[in-house]
Formats: C-alpha cells, structure tokens, sequence
C-alpha cells in the first residue's frame, strides 16, 4: 500500500509539472493574436488593457522574460543600444523577478527586431508623434526624455494583471484554441522552446532567460525528441505528406499485407 501511495504521488508531481510547461503550436498563438487585435471596447481603460496585453504577449514570447515583475518593471531607462561585434543591438536591462529580488543581480539581454517593435507600439499609443518618425534616434530621445515611465503600464500608471486579463481571453476563445490549459506564463515556454528547436546554445538560453541548465533541462529536455523527428527516422512520413497524397497507393497495401 504505502509503494502504491508514492508511486501515485510521483505520477502526481509528473503530471503537474508537464501542465505548467505548456507552450504555444502555431495555430494557437496566431488565434490568439488575431483576437487581440480585432476585439472592440467601449470602455477606454479596456481598451488600454488589451493594447498593453497584445504588446506583452507578443513581447514575452520574443524575449523570454518572466511575465511578473521582469515584464512590468521595464522602464524606458532599462533600454540601451550597444555595439556588440561591431554590430548595433538594442539591450534590455532586467532587474525584476524573483532572481534579481533574492541575489540583487540584474542582467542584460540583446531583444530581437519584433521584442523592440512592442515597445514602439506602446510608445506610439501614448504619443501620436511616433507616428511621423521611426527613427532610432527619435526613440532614444524619447526614452531619456521619459527614463521613468513604465512600458507596460497604463496612462494612469496602473500596472494591468496581464496574467487574469489572458485568462479571460483563452476562455472566451476556448474553442478555437488546441491546447485548452495556456496560461500567460506559457509565453516564456514557447520561446525556450523555440530556442531548443533551433540548436540555440543551451548555456545561453539559461543565462539569458536568467535561469540554469538544469533547470532547461529538467523541464524540455523530454521535448526534443518530438522537435526533430527527421534525427530519429530515416524515412520520415508527416500527415501534410498524405494530405498531398490523397490515396493510400497499390505498393502501401502490398507492404501491409493487405488485399
């Protein structure tokens, strides 16, 4: 009886842990940015909780961050560009979450193209003048013009739960998604798993999501062997293969011992 009890307990830790690593196919993150852009309100402040909302969930998936305080204590002074290898880059400087609380170590991080296009949007929301000007320089000035403002706040300052604000839309929109159990947090899992299915350096990953290799490991490291099928077998059939198809051939019928 007790062997029976741990091993349920085991099997319970195992299952909670593979719910809360869940991350977005395609199709789902797709949906659900085409409803955050076409939903419409009458309320202003809704409003400017969806516009923050779009930018964050795009936003935390591009860069990996923690979606609680290392998204919403981003400050326009926390940006930077630098020359890395004689090349340009735009740097984010992390200093919330629960690393940075506990040791008082910040890191830096190289955000990519589409991360810095959020920012923008959320600029050029609070400043029509953003529209006449994409120049880098213009967001500089803008940022040491207003290094205290935090991004992911409203005009009033309040800081929207992104967290309970995209609960409630991965439940109005329940039925269109695949997977039923996302979750805000799953943002920061698609990008570690989009890393893992690129060859991304695992030492990297870990140092730029502010976390550790074992930590990767222990919890998508039973991923990849999903990732890369074309490793694993020789000859590799997809579904898209037969959908191109259409029938099931003469020669499949004689290989299956089937008349």
């Amino acid at each position: 009886f007790k062997f029976n009890e741990i091993v349920n307990q085991n099997l319970k830790i195992r299952s909670k842990t593979s719910k809360t690593n869940k991350y977005f196919n395609q199709h789902d993150y797709e949906t659900i940015i085409k409803n955050l852009k076409s939903r419409k309100f009458k309320n202003k402040i809704a409003e400017e909780n969806n516009n923050l909302l779009l930018q964050a969930f795009i936003f935390v998936t591009e860069t990996g961050i923690r979606p609680g305080n290392e998204l919403t204590n981003i400050q326009c002074s926390d940006l930077s560009v630098e020359s890395i290898q004689g090349c340009k880059y735009w740097i984010l400087q992390i200093k919330g979450g629960k690393i940075a609380e506990k040791d008082g170590v910040s890191r830096k991080i190289v955000i990519s193209e589409k991360a810095m296009y959020c920012l923008k949007m959320i600029m050029v929301y609070y400043n029509s003048a953003f529209l006449a000007s994409t120049n880098e320089t213009f967001f500089l000035h803008h940022i040491k013009e207003n290094k205290n403002k935090y991004l992911f706040a409203r005009k009033d300052g309040h800081v929207p739960d992104f967290t309970t604000l995209f609960g409630n839309l991965r439940d109005s929109i329940i039925d269109d998604l695949y997977e039923k159990n996302l979750v805000f947090y799953s943002c920061r899992h698609t990008f570690i798993t989009n890393q893992l299915k690129r060859d991304a350096n695992i030492n990297v990953v870990a140092k730029h999501c502010g976390t550790s290799t074992d930590m990767i490991n222990k919890h998508y490291n039973h991923l990849l062997s999903m990732m890369k099928p074309k490793e694993l077998l020789e000859d590799l059939y997809s579904v898209d293969d037969e959908i191109i198809r259409g029938v099931i051939s003469q020669d499949m019928l004689k290989f299956n011992g089937t008349k």
